[in-house]
C-alpha cells in the first residue's frame, strides 16, 4: 500500500511538468536554465541521500521530481537557438 501511494505521489508531481515542457517545446515559456540545473542537482542528493538511509517506497516522489526537472532542463536546451 505504501509503494502504491509513493508511487501516485510521484505520478502526481510528474504530471505537473508535461504542460509545462509542452509550452517550452512551443516557445511560449523560456525557463532559467541555471535554476532546473541547481534544482536538478539538488533532487539529485535528496534521492541519493534518501537512498543511503534506506529509504524505499518513499523515493518515488522526489525521484519522479527529479526526471521533471531533467525533462525541463533538458527540454530548453534543446529549444535553444
Amino acid at each position: 500500500m505504501l509503494q502504491i501511494l509513493g508511487l501516485f505521489g510521484g505520478i502526481i508531481a510528474f504530471s505537473g511538468y508535461i504542460p509545462y515542457t509542452r509550452d517550452i517545446l512551443q516557445h511560449k515559456v523560456k525557463p532559467h536554465r541555471s535554476t532546473f540545473f541547481i534544482w536538478l542537482v539538488l533532487g539529485l542528493i535528496v534521492v541519493f541521500s534518501q537512498y543511503a538511509k534506506g529509504a524505499t517506497n518513499s523515493l518515488w516522489l522526489p525521484s519522479l521530481e527529479t526526471f521533471g526537472g531533467l525533462v525541463i532542463f533538458l527540454s530548453y536546451l534543446c529549444t535553444m537557438e
